[in-house]
């Protein structure tokens, strides 16, 4: 259980934000942070206690968080930063300990799932992550969140995307940044050339106070110069990390996520050199999961994954990376699985009975949610094996001496000279290295 007690008993509030354009989605602002304290027990044991707010010294500070779930959940979602750095899930390994964490609402809206409810679904997303050992997935435990004197029902408490050791493994001159619909609603943010005009970069790291012009002209550039070389069918190998990327796309074709514009994308730069490289950060935002009956998740064919498609080298990393965790996948999925159902079953059905007498109509047993969604899992590798048959066993190679006169790049345009990539022959898709 957190108790935390806010200065003066303020609660944390949010406005509504309107977008520029009546087409784009709302969101939440003036979720400013609100000091306080904050005691995490377990029992009548305490774990954690942060003392009363003092700047630099102890306490903590809460603010209100999330996109649609900060502005239509009747359970709002927190961002917490300590003043002090803790690992609140209590791993014994200091380099977890951080200031910033999550309370994540239990409700997941999914039409997928029985009274289109899922309380579990990010346990399925950060295992699929965790089985593709991406380079970061943040951990989470459950806990009951009591704020002011007023219970607020059960939360996920989670790790936030955020530099660190254990988290994003950049350096101090590095970046977190993220491909975002909500830009507007940013003091600070930069558009490149073949971002859609509802998009652009904004900073998850540093701080926009600590933003200098010259680091945001630097990540334009970085982002510009990789997106001519994508458009040019230029070599990229030593502008992102092409594994990285397969990877995260992988992911989210094998859960059949469907919201390519409101996902959260995040990306990391290590450092300002001239040689680094652009990586794909966690994956977030798990609550379109199987949305996607058939072929692959929304995002495959959604910005710079569209080109990227096209690419020998990119086709042959997913294909490898695919190849390779295929015959285990399942089996370690539902080992992973299996785990977390040990651990938290028993506490889970105990605790939502508590969450319910707030939320009447969230909440259902751990088991029953545990049985349909490792199913839907189930039926989505198999949908996404057949997909990627397909894919393979309609690609063939053509060594560029016996090519074909009439070939077309797979936007359907005629190529007169094709450089390397995936082109289109007598209804079949080809690659020229």
């Amino acid at each position: 259980m957190i108790i935390i007690t806010t200065t003066d008993s303020v609660m944390p509030q949010a406005d509504v934000a309107l977008p520029p354009n009546s087409n784009w989605p709302k969101t939440i602002t003036n979720n400013n942070y609100v000091t306080g304290s904050m005691i995490m027990l377990a029992n009548s044991d305490t774990l954690y206690a942060s003392g009363p707010y003092v700047k630099d010294l102890s306490g903590m500070k809460i603010k209100r968080r999330g996109n649609s779930t900060g502005l239509y959940l009747d359970q709002h979602p927190y961002k917490l930063k300590l003043t002090k750095k803790k690992d609140l899930l209590f791993r014994n390994n200091p380099a977890d300990d951080h200031k910033e964490w999550l309370l994540l609402s239990l409700y997941t809206w999914n039409t997928m799932m029985t009274e289109k409810e899922s309380n579990i679904i990010n346990m399925t997303g950060t295992t699929i992550s965790q089985c593709l050992e991406k380079e970061w997935t943040p951990e989470y435990i459950f806990v009951h969140l009591i704020l002011n004197g007023q219970y607020q029902g059960m939360y996920y408490l989670m790790e936030a995307v955020a530099r660190g050791e254990n988290r994003i493994n950049i350096s101090k001159e590095g970046f977190i940044i993220e491909d975002d619909t909500f830009f507007w609603n940013e003091n600070i943010y930069t558009h490149t050339d073949q971002q859609p005009d509802n998009t652009a970069w904004t900073f998850k790291y540093p701080d926009d106070k600590d933003i200098s012009s010259n680091e945001i002209d630097f990540i334009n550039t970085t982002i510009t110069t990789f997106e001519q070389a994508l458009h040019r069918q230029e070599d990229i190998s030593t502008l992102i990390d092409i594994e990285s990327w397969a990877k995260w796309i992988l992911i989210h074709d094998i859960l059949g996520t469907d919201d390519a514009l409101g996902c959260n994308k995040f990306y990391s730069i290590y450092n300002q050199t001239d040689n680094t490289i652009i990586k794909t950060g966690p994956i977030w935002d798990y609550d379109s999961s199987f949305r996607t009956k058939i072929g692959w998740s929304s995002l495959h064919h959604y910005g710079y994954y569209q080109k990227l498609f096209q690419r020998t080298d990119f086709v042959n990393a997913y294909l490898r990376l695919w190849n390779n965790i295929k015959p285990s996948l399942y089996h370690n999925y539902i080992s992973r699985m299996e785990k977390l159902k040990q651990r938290f079953e028993y506490i889970f059905d105990e605790s939502v009975k508590q969450h319910q007498k707030v939320y009447p109509n969230e909440g259902r047993k751990f088991s029953s949610q545990y049985d349909e969604i490792n199913s839907l899992v189930a039926q989505r590798i198999n949908i996404l094996t057949q997909q990627i048959d397909n894919l393979t066993n309609s690609i063939y190679d053509i060594p560029q001496s016996q090519q074909p006169t009439s070939i077309y790049n797979m936007n359907g345009q005629r190529v007169r000279k094709p450089t390397p990539g995936l082109y289109i022959h007598n209804g079949r898709k080809f690659i020229v290295k």
